[in-house]
């Protein structure tokens, strides 16, 4: 197994690729990556790849959990094995404590969706549905990262079921402003996302019409090009069925 780490300034860092490694240090150490990639190798199995049942992958996942239940922030993570890739995203969340003074106690406090969707792992399973079901909560608690979460599963949709599939659809198409700003804040990863949003044809003219001038304004060309090319597609379409 190998596990890389891309930090919040896009560099390369080789993280610990087993737990006794990982909690040889301080866990905290590794709070400034926000990506996270686990190349598997065909021995870490007993039949070479990952096992999919039912919406739950089995594998050995006990390093991912480890590094989502000492990390906060919102996190990439890309798993991969044989060309089996599966993508998510962890939203970020806050968990503290609060002062109950009248009853002398102190008390747990969550706040946002990222912790629900962590405990979508298992030292052994990925529960993919069970993740799927918590668009809606993400969704609605911060939907640019609802935006991310949709993204990933759909570009990697391993145990992906139909009606999660058109969930997840129709919430970028629902939030295709949003979709398109957040991609062109990020356009090291915006670019494949794009070519998904427009080969499904989940943007609208209004969206792409309001994204072009700060595109064209920060320079990203390829995602210029990609819309401009899916605004003429429409455009042909339209005049084909008048």
């Amino acid at each position: 197994m190998k596990v890389v780490g891309t930090t919040k300034d896009r560099r390369k860092v080789y993280l610990p690729a087993t737990l006794d490694e990982y909690y040889r240090g301080t866990a905290k150490r590794f709070a400034h990556i926000d990506r996270i990639q686990i190349d598997y190798e065909p021995e870490d199995f007993s039949d070479g790849s990952f096992e999919v049942m039912g919406g739950v992958v089995a594998a050995d996942f006990s390093l991912l959990r480890a590094f989502l239940a000492d990390h906060e922030g919102a996190l990439f993570v890309c798993l991969s094995a044989l060309g089996s890739v599966i993508e998510l995203f962890f939203p970020a969340y806050f968990y503290g404590f609060v002062e109950d003074t009248f009853a002398r106690a102190i008390h747990h406090k969550i706040e946002g969706p990222g912790f629900a969707c962590r405990e979508c792992v298992g030292k052994r399973e990925l529960r993919l549905r069970e993740y799927d079901r918590l668009l809606r909560l993400v969704g609605e608690d911060e939907p640019k990262e609802g935006i991310w979460m949709a993204l990933s599963r759909l570009r990697s949709p391993v145990a992906l079921a139909e009606a999660h599939r058109m969930q997840y659809q129709d919430f970028l198409q629902q939030h295709d402003r949003l979709a398109l700003s957040v991609l062109a804040e990020t356009p090291e990863m915006g670019m494949a996302a794009l070519t998904y949003l427009t080969e499904e044809k989940l943007l609208s003219d209004e969206a792409v019409a309001e994204i072009l001038p700060l595109l064209s304004e920060h320079r990203q060309a390829g995602m210029v090009a990609i819309l401009l090319s899916y605004r003429q597609q429409t455009q042909k379409r339209r005049r084909l069925v008048i």
